[in-house]
């Protein structure tokens, strides 16, 4: 199977924040690989959130994965709470499906990135545009390399 093109735009962040956008976030070097970047989230005081939202047509019998990696730079070994949402929207940005994965980021006692994925199920017909958000509600981390791939169903 031939590999499926990236809906998100800019998913390392090596050019910037653009088209990300959300508050108590900032691309960072990345301390684990020399010359890449990544987004530096903190749930210090309030939820860290980043988005972007993509224009989408859907394709017949396709799920989609959504891919990233997080590094959790909690201080005092804390763990970190993240949610990551997947929403199809029809033309005018209303929510048709809405697709979550909540997740407890460990620490870990080397410092690595830890990779996560959720199969979003096919879209509904009438989606115009695709949606995808992280929330952070507690701790600090590292997130990058996020992927938004169409797969056949039943692969």
């Amino acid at each position: 199977m031939a590999a499926s093109k990236n809906l998100v735009k800019n998913s390392d962040f090596r050019q910037g924040l653009a088209p990300w956008k959300g508050s108590q976030i900032r691309v960072v070097s990345n301390p684990l690989i020399k010359g890449d970047s990544a987004l530096l989230m903190k749930a210090l005081s309030g939820d860290a959130i980043v988005s972007q939202r993509q224009p989408f047509l859907p394709q017949t019998n396709m799920a989609y994965y959504l891919y990233f990696r997080v590094f959790n730079a909690t201080p005092r070994q804390g763990d970190a709470s993240l949610q990551a949402v997947v929403a199809y929207q029809d033309a005018n940005g209303n929510n048709l499906r809405i697709t979550p994965l909540l997740l407890e980021i460990p620490s870990t006692n080397t410092p690595k990135y830890l990779n996560y994925y959720t199969i979003v199920p096919p879209p509904p017909k009438t989606t115009r545009k695709i949606l995808v958000v992280f929330v952070l509600k507690s701790g600090l981390i590292l997130l990058d390399t996020i992927r938004l791939l169409a797969r056949p169903v039943g692969s």
